[in-house]
């Protein structure tokens, strides 16, 4: 029982923080709305790709944009410091089993 409950959580937690490039030119504007509806709702928080829409993993909902905009701030994201943000380690890390698509 214990090993099925385990089964599911990754061996290694990731780092506070990592190098992150920034000097790269943004697809669109860096707001939260702008990303929101370009990003977070089309991959993460829709239907279609349900790792994070209603119940989602992590106890995190990317379905609406005030709770994905508050569930974030809550310790997922860190304003002006993307190499110590724990969605970009996550989503920055390939090969991590910590990795998120």
């Amino acid at each position: 029982m214990l090993f099925a409950a385990l089964a599911g959580c990754p061996a290694d937690q990731p780092p506070q923080c990592i190098t992150v490039d920034t000097n790269c030119a943004p697809l669109y504007q860096p707001t939260f709305d702008a990303v929101f509806a370009n990003t977070i709702a089309i991959g993460c928080g829709s239907g279609r790709s349900a790792c994070h829409a209603r119940n989602g993993e992590g106890g995190m909902s990317l379905e609406d944009p005030a709770i994905a905009h508050a569930s974030l701030l809550a310790g997922r994201v860190t304003p002006g410091d993307p190499g110590c943000s724990e969605l970009i380690v996550r989503t920055s890390s390939p090969g991590a089993d910590y990795q998120m698509p």
